[in-house]
């Protein structure tokens, strides 16, 4: 039967950006929309060996309110299991959409692993899932401010989460080494 998830939201003020960053055990894909605001940005399905699923979403917050629980109503068709990552972003545009670009890869099997986007403004910020079934992988990243890296549950997925801030426009690369050769899919976001 479809699960339900529970999302944690941070607190935010009016206008921040929501960016919601997903990974899966395996390449199970979310099955029903989110709830109401979020707008999907991407999906990297990768079904080769040690390849999860990652997705990303957005919403603009309409006020000011603390952190809090959402729940998404039946996200994936069986029992997954599955990590979520929701980060709040100032600055951005406060009309229209925010996502100024945004990339998607996956690898079945190799080292090391990159998403690359083409940014069309200077100050935007991208942030990068990759996501691996393999539970013991760690990464290091080229560049940027790495906010996760961790297994989940009890060592069976991996997921690492890193941010920069791109001072100029046009191609940029999101450059992952990890310690494992392994699979693994990816999505970055330019906001």
């Amino acid at each position: 039967a479809p699960i339900d998830i529970d999302v944690n939201i941070p607190a935010v003020s009016t206008n921040n950006i929501l960016l919601l960053l997903c990974t899966t055990d395996s390449a199970s894909d979310p099955i029903s929309s989110p709830p109401s605001g979020w707008t999907k940005i991407a999906e990297q399905d990768n079904a080769e060996t040690y390849g999860a699923t990652v997705v990303a979403y957005w919403k603009r917050a309409s006020s000011g309110s603390t952190a809090t629980t959402e729940t998404w109503s039946s996200f994936f068709s069986t029992s997954e299991a599955y990590y979520i990552w929701v980060g709040a972003y100032s600055g951005c545009v406060t009309s229209g959409s925010p996502i100024d670009s945004y990339g998607q890869n996956q690898v079945g099997y190799g080292s090391p692993w990159s998403v690359s986007l083409a940014t069309q403004s200077a100050d935007t910020m991208v942030s990068t899932i990759a996501g691996s079934t393999h539970g013991s992988v760690t990464y290091t990243w080229a560049d940027g401010t790495e906010l996760i890296d961790t297994a989940y549950p009890t060592d069976s997925a991996t997921v690492s989460i890193n941010e920069k801030l791109e001072a100029t426009s046009g191609s940029k690369t999101r450059t992952a080494t990890p310690s494992l050769t392994t699979g693994f899919s990816g999505i970055s976001v330019a906001l």
